[in-house]
This record gives structure tokens, C-alpha cells and sequence, in this order.
């Protein structure tokens, strides 16, 4: 079994039961959400993380009609109202074959008394042992089960059958729409609505990079969110252009309103930034100093990383946002820019306000080789990203990268991949 699938599975797996409503007896019908969802408490909310399995029993109200179960996955989730969260859940589904109901007789009795009182709920999380064991048989008779749960959690999104999919979602009975999501950004949708803008032509490989050539012209884009080349670099968005060797790289947060303001306190950026910092570390002190390139190649700034904030609600000109690189970041944090007013990282609006760049000013700028890494660093940080995207993080140079990283944090372990 797939590492990254195993860890996934251990962390157990969420059970949900649904019942056709009496004016629904079809049991499925045309959907215009962004996924299905549902509405439990918030004592209940907590292990409901983004990326957990999710199954789903559905119950058939007619005796002629066999009960269904169906694999989701978790995109989101969101406050309902005062007391309950609204858990999404992908709009892509997977029905198996596999009889939940009788699978008590195939566990130990410890184990069965664990899950009969897990299944006799509507809401419930199976342990990581019994989590394990029900994957493992429903893999058995399903093979495709793997694939469907690695190509929703790791591959980017194809953004042309991203929208083909949205007319033709079907949603279970007990699920229901909700009116006011298409509003909401969530970062899953806005970068590849980023991509499809920076290459409006594109073609894209089995491991979900995409790609545009022409005479003069040799660009890359992957989609680095929730995989391994965030784990690495702390960013969501590669852009590569082959032709003058140079690379970008963007993290995406997302801007929510609160109090009469735009603000993230997303207390992941902090470290994201560290990885950042390590990789700029990296390549000062094992890459050709840009001084020995070539006398014709030209960068206006050689760091490649940049934050991009998304205000989290569209409006009819689109995304509103703010691109600052690193270097900005930093200076603006070091001067206390970014302290809350409760303490703590909080990322304004009104600080961002006029010290950004668009994203077509960005896209130019790298499409014409004036920003980015120089071309000895762009051929070594282009093939870890490749590496990782084809999730190989076992290589001689990915585990090289590793070792050259930890040996610079050996004062910090908490720094260490």
C-alpha cells in the first residue's frame, strides 16, 4: 500500500449514514455545488480535517432496493450556524462493492464490540486498526480504491474536466446544496483557475504538470498544494520557464473577513517561510554563485518565492489578492506589520494594500526571464520539483537535498524534514 494512502487510512476512517428523503425516491439528482456536504455539531467537528476518508452508507427506505456505500473524501469544512460545521466533501465519489454490515464477523470479538458500537451511529470515526481492515477488504474487491483516493488527495486538478464535471454532479439524497458557496474561494479551486489564466493553452502529463511550448516560448506549471513539493519547498504553485532557466515559486493563503478587516492568521505560513528560507540557505551556499553565469542573463530579483493572499469571496472582476515576494514578507514582519492585535500573525489587507503586484505583471515577468532563480540553480531545483512531483522522494538527490538541510538546522530540530 501507498505510504502517503497508509497515513491517511491511520489517522481512521470517518463512517456517515444517510436515508432517501420520501420526495426524493430516485435517490440522486443534479447538483450545483462545489461538493456534497452535511451539518454536525462542533463537540463532533474536530476530526473532520481536510483529506480524511470519509465513507458513506446510504440507506434505501425501499426493501426491493440494496443499500449502497460510497468513498468520499474531505475538502473542507465551515461554520453552518452558531452550534453546528459544515463538513464538504469532494463532488467526486467512489461506490464499492463491500458489505459493511456483516464485516463485524471477520474482526476479533475485541475489535467487534469496538465497531458495533461505532456502526449503530449515524456520525462516527472507526479506529486506525479497524480503519485499516475495512480498507484493506474493500480494496480486495475493489482495486480501484486506491487509485481514486491518491488521484483526488495528490494529483492537481485538470481544469477542462474540472468544469466538465461540474455539469454533469450528482448528489445523494440528505445532502444539500449550499446556496452561498459558490462565493467562497477555497484554495483547491483558485489555483488551478490561476493556472488555466497564466497558460491559457496548455497540455498537461500524467503526473499533473502542465505544459506550453511554441518556437520561443517553453513554460511548466505544478500544482504543488498538499503534496510533497509543499512539504519540501512550503508552496503551492511551481512556474518553470525552460528557456531562460528560470523559476518561481508561489504559496497561496487566503484572506477571510473578520471584524470590518481582510486578515490571515494562518499559523502555518510561519513555517512554510522557514522552508523557504532553507531553500534560499540551499542554494547560496551548494549552487554557482550568479556572479560565474552567463554576462547576457539578467534577474531583477533572483529569489524565486513569493505569497500571493486571496481575499476568500469572489466578486464580478474575480480574484481580489495581493503578490509580495519574500523578501517583502519578511521586512514587513520584522517591523511588527503583522502582529495582531490579540497576538499572534496577522496578515492585513490594509498592510498589503499597495505594495503588491498583479498576477499578469508576475506571469511577464517570468515568461521574460526577469525574475527567478539563475540557470544553475534552475536546473537543480527544477529536477528535485520533478522528483517530487512524480512522488520518487526516495532519489539520491532528493535524499541529498534532505541531508543538506538537516545538517544546516542541526541547531533547530524542529527546522529538519
Amino acid at each position: 500500500m501507498n505510504d502517503d494512502l497508509l497515513k491517511i487510512i491511520l489517522k481512521g476512517i470517518i463512517f456517515h449514514r444517510i436515508t432517501d428523503n420520501d420526495d426524493q425516491q430516485e435517490g440522486f439528482d443534479i447538483d450545483k455545488d462545489k461538493g456534497y456536504s452535511y451539518s454536525i455539531p462542533y463537540s463532533k467537528a474536530d476530526k473532520y480535517a481536510k483529506g480524511r476518508i470519509v465513507l458513506v452508507e446510504r440507506i434505501h427506505n425501499s426493501s426491493d432496493s440494496k443499500n449502497q456505500l460510497f468513498l468520499f473524501i474531505i475538502k473542507n469544512k465551515q461554520k453552518a450556524d452558531s452550534s453546528h460545521r459544515k463538513i464538504i466533501l469532494s463532488k467526486e465519489n467512489f461506490e464499492i462493492d463491500f458489505d459493511l454490515q456483516n464485516f463485524e464477523e471477520t474482526l476479533d470479538p475485541n475489535k467487534q464490540r469496538n465497531f458495533k458500537e461505532k456502526y449503530k451511529e449515524e456520525n462516527a470515526t472507526f479506529s486506525k486498526n479497524i480503519s485499516l481492515k475495512i480498507f484493506e477488504s474493500i480494496a480486495e474487491k475493489n482495486p480501484d480504491a486506491n487509485d481514486f483516493i491518491l488521484n483526488i488527495l495528490f494529483k492537481p486538478i485538470n481544469i477542462e474536466l474540472e468544469q466538465e464535471a461540474k455539469k454533469n454532479l450528482f448528489s445523494f439524497a440528505g445532502f444539500h446544496q449550499d446556496t452561498h458557496s459558490e462565493e467562497i474561494i477555497f484554495e483547491d479551486n483558485a489555483i488551478p483557475h490561476e493556472i488555466k489564466m497564466m497558460l491559457p493553452e496548455h497540455n498537461i502529463d500524467q503526473f499533473g504538470c502542465y505544459s506550453y511550448k511554441s518556437y520561443d516560448e517553453e513554460l511548466f506549471i505544478i500544482m504543488a498544494n498538499r503534496n510533497k513539493i509543499e512539504d519540501y519547498f512550503g508552496v503551492d504553485l511551481v512556474f518553470m520557464n525552460d528557456i531562460d532557466q528560470n523559476l518561481i515559486m508561489i504559496q497561496y493563503k487566503m484572506l477571510k473577513y473578520s471584524s470590518n478587516s481582510w486578515g490571515c492568521r494562518d499559523r502555518r505560513l510561519e513555517e512554510q517561510v522557514r522552508k523557504m528560507q532553507d531553500t534560499i540557505r540551499y542554494i547560496s551556499e551548494n549552487i554557482q554563485s550568479p556572479e560565474l553565469e552567463s554576462e547576457d542573463i539578467y534577474r531583477m530579483n533572483q529569489n524565486p518565492f513569493f505569497i500571493r493572499f486571496l481575499k476568500n469571496k469572489e466578486t464580478q472582476e474575480g480574484f481580489n489578492s495581493y503578490i509580495i515576494p519574500l523578501q517583502l514578507y519578511e521586512i514587513l514582519k520584522k517591523q511588527g506589520k503583522f502582529n495582531g492585535e490579540r497576538g499572534g500573525l496577522c496578515i492585513t489587507d490594509t498592510v498589503l494594500k499597495g505594495k503588491s503586484i498583479g498576477i499578469s505583471d508576475l506571469s511577464n515577468l517570468i515568461k521574460n526571464g526577469y525574475i527567478g532563480t539563475y540557470p544553475s540553480a534552475y536546473k537543480v531545483i527544477a529536477q528535485l520539483v520533478s522528483l517530487l512531483s512524480k512522488r520518487n522522494s526516495e532519489h539520491p538527490l532528493i535524499l541529498g537535498y534532505k541531508k543538506a538541510l538537516n545538517k544546516n538546522n542541526d541547531e533547530n530540530p524542529q527546522s529538519s524534514l
